[in-house]
């Protein structure tokens, strides 16, 4: 990685195999077999997305991701956390996600 403090910064994944990256901040050789899909290059940070089962999570500070990963095919619900922007957080730093729960 370059550019960035956290990996989930330049990487995130909505989903089924599909990778969204901002290339000016990591290598992608290590996501080699995957579906790579760039973030609008006028939101670098727009990869920390968080996808859940039937949703992606995109903050609303990135709109063209929003649409970006609608075009997936995914249904996408936006979060305002322009706060945790501050501090290069986002979505996926704040999350904690538990699969097969009962």
């Amino acid at each position: 990685m370059t550019g960035c403090l956290h990996l989930k910064t330049a990487v995130g994944g909505p989903g089924d195999g599909t990778v969204l990256v901002n290339r000016a901040w990591v290598y992608v050789d290590a996501f080699a077999g995957l579906r790579l899909v760039d973030v609008p290059a006028a939101e670098p940070f727009g990869a920390n997305v968080l996808g859940l089962p039937g949703a992606v999570l995109v903050s609303t500070a990135h709109p063209a991701t929003a649409d970006l990963v609608r075009g997936l095919g995914r249904r996408v619900v936006t979060v305002d956390v322009g706060e945790l922007h501050k501090a290069e957080a986002g979505l996926s730093c704040m999350s904690l996600v538990f699969a097969g729960l009962a």
